[in-house]
C-alpha cells in the first residue's frame, strides 16, 4: 500500500464513523473498487459472444477512472439506495474528488488537499452570502474599468479607490 494514503486514511478514520464501523471518508485506488450490480449482462469469450444473463454480477466502479486515487464519502442507505446495487442498502461510498490535474494526468494524494475539500463539504457557502460575494465581485469588476477609465484620461485612481474601499465612494450603473 502507499504510505501516504494510510496516513491519510488513518486522519480520516479519526474524522468519524459509520454505523457499520467504517471511516465516512477515505482515499482508495481506483482500480481496485469493485461493487455488485444487478442488471442484464453480456458474456464474451474473447470478443466472441456467449449469451446474455439477467443477475448480480461483480464489475468495476470506476471503469471510467484508471490509475487514480480517488476520495470517496460514504453515504447511508436513505440518500443512496438503489435496486441495482443490492449491498447499497447498508449505504455506499461516492466519489468526491479524483487526484488528477486539469489535463487528467495522476496526482499524488495529499492531505492539504483532502483537508480543503473535508472543510468545503462540512462549511458550504449560504446562497445569500455566495449572492453578496457576485454582488461584491461585480462592483469590483465596475471599479476596475472606472479605474482604467479614469487612467486613460488621466485621473486620480488611488484616491478613488481609497473612497470606494472605505464605502464613501459608490457606483451609479448609468442609463
Amino acid at each position: 500500500m502507499n504510505v501516504a494514503v494510510d496516513l491519510i486514511n488513518g486522519r480520516l478514520r479519526r474524522r468519524g464513523l459509520n454505523l457499520y464501523g467504517q471511516p465516512l471518508f477515505r482515499v482508495v485506488w481506483s482500480n481496485h473498487q469493485n461493487e455488485r450490480r444487478r442488471g442484464t449482462f453480456n458474456e464474451f469469450y474473447g470478443e466472441l459472444f456467449v449469451r446474455t444473463t439477467f443477475g448480480v454480477h461483480e464489475r468495476p466502479k470506476y471503469p471510467w477512472i484508471e490509475d487514480r486515487w480517488v476520495l470517496e464519502r460514504w453515504y447511508p442507505a436513505e440518500v443512496v439506495h438503489h435496486d441495482d446495487l443490492p449491498e447499497s442498502n447498508r449505504g455506499t461510498y461516492e466519489p468526491i474528488y479524483v487526484f488528477q490535474d486539469g489535463e487528467g494526468k495522476a496526482l499524488p494524494p495529499v492531505w492539504r488537499v483532502v483537508q480543503l475539500i473535508l472543510y468545503a463539504l462540512t462549511h458550504p457557502v449560504s446562497p445569500m452570502l455566495r449572492k453578496s460575494q457576485l454582488e461584491l465581485e461585480a462592483e469590483k469588476m465596475k471599479v476596475e474599468q472606472y479605474t482604467r477609465d479614469l487612467e486613460s484620461v488621466g485621473g486620480e485612481v488611488s484616491r478613488v479607490e481609497e473612497r470606494f474601499a472605505r464605502g464613501e465612494a459608490v457606483f451609479i450603473k448609468s442609463r
